[in-house]
């Protein structure tokens, strides 16, 4: 059944919810604030159940004949819709209404939405410098100006109103939700961080460039295509608005200039209120911005502390762990307790007094529960197993191979340690196989230098190794003194 457009207006502020659960969705999407507000007709079918699903069967027809999208389309309140893909879009004007009843879902401005604006302004100056215009009230170009004129001034200040609106109600529901700052919660204390990112990227993203935009004094240069060729723009947009306002009066058009300064002083006031705004956030672009240096700080540190580990996993078993002497731990010297932790060494905590009690008392109360699991555990009777026989036969032969390696000196001079090793292994280490010199080596103490450009390749029963020529240090240092 058809509903004219007045009644469905009606009808869509009645049942708004639907078409706000279409824009939260859009406005939380993936793709952030997305530029498209196109809605699709099954997710628009979803919603609009939902919100009539209290209704009686008669209400809820009428609801639904109303807002279906073929009614929509009747009454000219769709920009288009897409039978194959399932899409439509409501027209602006529409759009604009709903985000109205309620500021944090109006959208704010963006750098190029704002410099949509300045090339407006820019073309509607040159349009009132004109040659061609006839100051004379009953000529019809000269009414079409001036109806130009105030749609272009009204229309800037009503989307600079709702920029500002738009901001401050977003604004005002994040901050909301940072002064509740719980963050003995991990979810809240995430919903904390997202808050205080969004509040960073409203500043840089919609609160500085309004200011900018406000400023009457600061030249911003811009190209703008008026009349077919390029111009370049250095004025301010509040400056052209002057020169506009300027121009009506030295045509002594004193009505029209009465109006028009009415509408640049609704504009000018937005700029104390969005400089009230941004005092307002600096405590939290301060806290975001200290955030990020913290950040960057712990990253550079842990960084450094990787590469340095990396640079001593050479396969070595002595040597790869960092001494506390080390600089990298210069930063870290003011912390009391920090000790040489190792597997049969711990070292014992500096516990905080004072304030750091709590800590204490938890960290105990981790320690108790921890110690009563396991005496529970050894008091369970275990299973007897059995012991496999490879892995009593391995232990045997890694207990010889390192008694083996402690009688064993590298002879000097030596070019190639990995060979003599393996000739030293192969005769005296019961069933030796070639994976085994990996082992040895670590256990050397002698330093070795490894060749960049020699190689060598050994083959025993069915291993082979290739690998680059490794001799003692000073053996090598001899050999570059000899060349």
């Amino acid at each position: 059944m058809a509903v004219n457009r007045a009644e469905t207006t009606k009808v869509i502020i009645d049942h708004r919810e639907a078409f706000f659960r279409m824009i939260d969705e859009i406005d939380s999407s993936g793709q952030g604030r997305r530029a498209s507000e196109e809605f699709t007709v099954a997710t628009y079918e979803r919603y609009l159940s939902i919100a009539t699903d209290n209704l009686t069967d008669k209400e809820r027809w009428v609801v639904l004949d109303a807002l279906s999208v073929t009614n929509l389309k009747r009454n000219k309140m769709l920009v288009f819709s897409h039978d194959q893909t399932g899409r439509f879009l409501l027209v602006g004007w529409l759009r604009e209404m709903l985000r109205s009843f309620d500021d944090m879902r109006l959208r704010g401005l963006t750098q190029p939405d704002l410099n949509h604006l300045h090339e407006r302004l820019a073309v509607l100056l040159e349009q009132v410098k004109g040659p061609e215009v006839l100051w004379i009230d009953n000529d019809q170009g000269f009414n079409e100006l001036v109806r130009t004129v105030h749609d272009v001034f009204n229309d800037v200040a009503y989307r600079l109103t709702q920029n500002v609106a738009a901001l401050k109600g977003r604004c005002d529901a994040l901050a909301k939700i940072i002064d509740s700052a719980d963050y003995s919660s991990m979810d809240r204390a995430g919903q904390i961080a997202k808050a205080l990112e969004e509040i960073y990227s409203i500043h840089e993203r919609n609160v500085i460039p309004t200011l900018r935009f406000l400023d009457p004094k600061l030249a911003i240069k811009r190209t703008v295509n008026t009349g077919g060729a390029s111009n370049v723009i250095n004025a301010p947009p509040m400056r052209i608005i002057e020169q506009v306002i300027e121009r009506f009066g030295e045509s002594k058009k004193l009505e029209c200039l009465e109006q028009l300064k009415r509408v640049e002083f609704q504009i000018l006031s937005l700029s104390d209120e969005v400089t009230i705004l941004r005092q307002g956030l600096e405590q939290y672009i301060q806290l975001v911005e200290a955030q990020r240096r913290r950040y960057e700080v712990i990253e550079s540190r842990y960084n450094r502390l990787r590469d340095e580990v990396r640079d001593r996993q050479d396969g070595r078993r002595r040597g790869f762990r960092i001494p506390m002497d080390s600089l990298i731990f210069d930063k870290a010297a003011k912390f009391r307790g920090l000790k040489d932790h190792r597997t049969r060494k711990g070292g014992l905590l500096d516990w905080p007094k004072g304030a750091g009690r709590e800590y204490l008392d938890e960290h105990l109360r981790v320690i108790r529960e921890r110690k009563e699991i396991e005496a529970v555990i050894s008091r369970t009777p275990r299973t007897s197993r059995e012991v496999d026989p490879n892995t009593l036969k391995l232990e045997r032969k890694l207990r010889e191979m390192i008694k083996l390696m402690d009688e064993y000196s590298v002879p000097s001079p030596c070019g190639d340690v990995f060979l003599q090793l393996h000739d030293y292994l192969k005769e005296r280490l019961y069933e030796y196989e070639l994976p085994d010199i990996v082992e040895a080596i670590g256990a050397l103490r002698e330093p070795l230098v490894a060749s960049a450009t020699q190689k060598n390749r050994i083959e025993h029963g069915r291993w082979s190794y290739t690998y680059h020529v490794r001799s003692l240090g000073d053996d090598s240092a001899a050999e570059e003194k000899r060349a």
